[in-house]
């Protein structure tokens, strides 16, 4: 399967289920004339290339999926669209790819794709005409599928309902530890895969980051889900969070970044042209990741810890 094969099919999926309606997925591969196992595969795939782990501007896309349903959210759909002269030509250079790549039956709906990118504004010639200089070099889209290790396994469990056995690395961890669960919900959020679930042996909810599982076995015994879960209660602006948490995470972006940051998350506009906005804070491992990858232009205002954990670490890169 190519990825421009499943960009494709990404690109006529979305625009139907993105508005965080619940939705058969056999009605949605229908609809696509698709099967339903290979649209299962599309929107796992898309949950895990979503995030820009480089830069952290493209906002995430929310995937829950159920035994038969899927809810897709996000509001790249609801933006206004409106694109920098290098945006129209990063995007008019893709769909000239796919052109060339994709399967014949698409190549109508590329075409009208290009015309409408050329009418967005002003910009090169060759942009306004769905051009990039001569004819694309007809080469295959590179990128390999990364698998989402034991995520098959927790849907098999969650739908018989099955007790599991983790090998878990809590944050900060060298190893990981046995954890006997009983999953909720698998929830796609930010580019990243949760599992939602009772841990046995502490009988308390708790959400577990699937790059963090070691391994992964069935058990015999069964659970109920219980009747007042509900998964919208664990999300919280795009993000699973769970538990009373330790305060709240205040961050100041700069003016340089702040356009893209407004766009996606809650925000107090400063006189400067800066924004702060605060987040539910429960892991500070997480919260300095967060930091710096915006490096000089995102500062923490509160709490002291952070920062201080912030400096520490730019301590040992000097």
């Amino acid at each position: 399967m190519s990825a421009v094969a499943r960009f494709a099919r990404l690109l006529r999926l979305l625009p139907k289920v993105a508005d965080g309606t619940p939705r058969r997925i056999g009605d949605v591969a229908k609809a696509l004339r698709v099967p339903a196992a290979l649209v299962r595969e599309d929107l796992q795939s898309l949950a895990e290339r979503v995030e820009d782990t480089s830069g952290g501007f493209i906002e995430g896309v929310q995937v829950l999926l159920d035994r038969d349903h899927v809810t897709v959210r996000s509001r790249w759909f609801r933006r206004p669209l409106g694109l920098s002269a290098d945006e129209r030509a990063a995007v008019a250079l893709g769909l000239a790819m796919l052109a060339q790549e994709g399967p014949a039956e698409s190549v109508p709906a590329i075409q009208r794709a290009r015309e409408k990118l050329g009418r967005l504004g002003p910009g090169d010639a060759a942009v306004r005409a769905g051009r990039i200089g001569p004819a694309a070099p007809r080469t295959a889209v590179a990128g390999a599928q990364r698998e989402t290790r034991y995520l098959a396994a927790l849907q098999q469990a969650w739908v018989a309902r099955r007790e599991v056995e983790l090998a878990y690395r809590k944050p900060g961890a060298r190893a990981a530890e046995p954890r006997v669960v009983r999953p909720w919900r698998l929830v796609s959020a930010r580019g990243a895969w949760f599992l939602i679930a009772e841990d046995a042996a502490r009988r308390a909810a708790r959400v577990f980051r699937l790059d963090r599982i070691d391994g992964v076995r069935l058990r015999s015994a069964t659970y109920e889900v219980p009747a007042g879960f509900a998964v919208e209660d664990v999300l919280r602006d795009g993000r699973v969070f769970m538990g009373a948490g330790a305060g709240t995470l205040e961050v100041r972006y700069g003016p340089a970044i702040a356009r893209w940051i407004a766009e996606r998350e809650p925000h107090e506009r400063q006189p400067d042209g800066s924004i702060v906005v605060q987040y539910p804070l429960a892991d500070d491992a997480w919260a300095v990741r967060h930091v710096l990858r915006y490096g000089p232009d995102a500062e923490v205002l509160a709490p002291a810890r952070i920062r201080e954990l912030v400096l520490a670490v730019l301590r040992r890169m000097v």
